[in-house]
């Protein structure tokens, strides 16, 4: 059962405290070459600093959209989608034809490199980046009964570096844990950092 001191928690992952890397390939490795670079009508460059779909990952990025998170790299997105995540978003550098061609999609903008590499947390960034909804806030009833679908649950509490977050998040994982619980107060759950730290 849960507490009403818990009340507040929230869970990372209903199912996983991870992405699951092994389904990714299954989902989208048959889509096949769409494109070479150049881009068909339709996948215009992005040349501009200015252009709305940069200036929201710099938003996601600084924590001002609470509702995103941002996935830095080939291997998350790749984790995201192939565990059933939609992206409302992603950027791709115009130099990686491969990738390109495996994301293909309404929902992905290609980026001239000159300006992918000033987006994102990283400072070296990778050729992906991709916006994706975070999870809901469950409180009360609604966490009680979510935490009753699984049999082993982390709970966090105090830990102050998203990176020890993400890396608690993973060992979890690996000990058959199925989700994890964050109280209020110390390293959020969703930032950049925290979402790498729990790559396996």
């Amino acid at each position: 059962t849960v507490s009403a001191s818990q009340s507040t928690w929230t869970t990372i992952a209903s199912t996983r405290t991870t992405l699951p890397r092994a389904l990714a390939p299954a989902v989208i490795a048959d889509k096949g070459t769409r494109y070479p670079v150049p881009m068909e009508e339709g996948h215009e460059v992005i040349r501009s600093r200015a252009n709305p779909s940069l200036k929201r990952i710099d938003r996601v990025a600084r924590g001002k959209e609470p509702g995103a998170m941002l996935l830095e790299g080939e291997r998350l997105v790749l984790d995201a989608l192939g565990a059933g995540l939609e992206a409302e978003l992603l950027l791709v550098r115009e130099d990686r034809a491969a990738l390109l061609a495996r994301l293909d999609g309404p929902r992905t903008r290609v980026v001239a490199p000159s300006l992918f590499e000033r987006l994102g947390t990283l400072s070296t960034p990778p050729g992906v980046l991709g916006l994706f909804p975070r999870p809901s806030r469950l409180d009360g009833a609604a966490l009680e009964g979510e935490l009753g679908r699984h049999d082993l649950v982390l709970g966090c509490a105090g830990i102050a570096d998203p990176g020890n977050l993400g890396a608690l998040a993973r060992c979890a994982e690996a000990a058959g844990a199925t989700a994890l619980v964050v109280a209020p107060g110390g390293a959020r759950p969703f930032t950049p950092k925290a979402l790498r730290g729990s790559m396996g």
